[in-house]
């Protein structure tokens, strides 16, 4: 359990080491997360229930020049998630300017806390949009979320926030990577020699 979580948060330090570039979607992500419980007693029925995180979710997407009917108008490229600890337009601007390109064009919704992203990038375009037809704006967007939150569902059946990151790097880089084949597992072995995690476990020698 503890060595598969090295490799995530080393995954998500090899995503961070590039910048997602060009036309980027950017919206925000709720996960409902199994609370933390404060000490070992039996759970009550009907008691509370799962808290919601907060995500800020970014996908490259070009436009597709004269696309088929019915097929998406947009081709996505790379992906990046981040918890964020809540949606002040300072906080998604700043951890946007972590991961995205400043020469980068940003397309989102016109939720008002993304307003302070035009001083960040070179080009912002708010679209006012809701439900279905903020799907159809940001598709990659509301994709990636789709299919993470049923990996996360099926296979682990919920996670804590305390490790929530660690599951959305996991899935991004794999993400990221899904056309380079049976060469992935070679590459994380490669960037477990390049990284330093929290746990220093690995440590690049020379």
């Amino acid at each position: 359990w503890a060595m598969l979580h090295k490799i995530r948060m080393i995954m998500g330090q090899e995503d961070a080491r590039q910048e997602l570039e060009g036309w980027v979607e950017l919206d925000k992500g709720f996960f409902a997360v199994r609370p933390r419980p404060k000490k070992k007693t039996t759970p009550k029925r009907k008691r509370g229930g799962p808290r919601q995180a907060t995500i800020l979710v970014m996908a490259e997407s070009a436009p597709v020049r004269n696309p088929r009917k019915h097929a998406q108008t947009r081709c996505c490229g790379r992906f990046r998630m981040q918890v964020i600890p809540d949606l002040r337009a300072g906080t998604i601007a700043d951890q946007a300017g972590k991961a995205i390109s400043p020469r980068a064009s940003i397309l989102t919704t016109n939720f008002g806390a993304y307003n302070q992203l035009k001083d960040r990038f070179a080009r912002h375009l708010p679209v006012r949009a809701q439900g279905k037809k903020a799907v159809k704006l940001l598709p990659w967007v509301h994709i990636s979320v789709t299919n993470v939150k049923r990996n996360l569902s099926g296979i682990f059946h919920g996670v804590s926030e305390k490790y929530l990151q660690n599951y959305l790097d996991e899935f991004c880089y794999k993400l990221n990577r899904r056309y380079e084949g049976e060469t992935r597992f070679a590459t994380i072995l490669g960037n477990s020699l390049r990284h330093w995690n929290k746990y220093h476990v690995w440590q690049r020698s020379g």
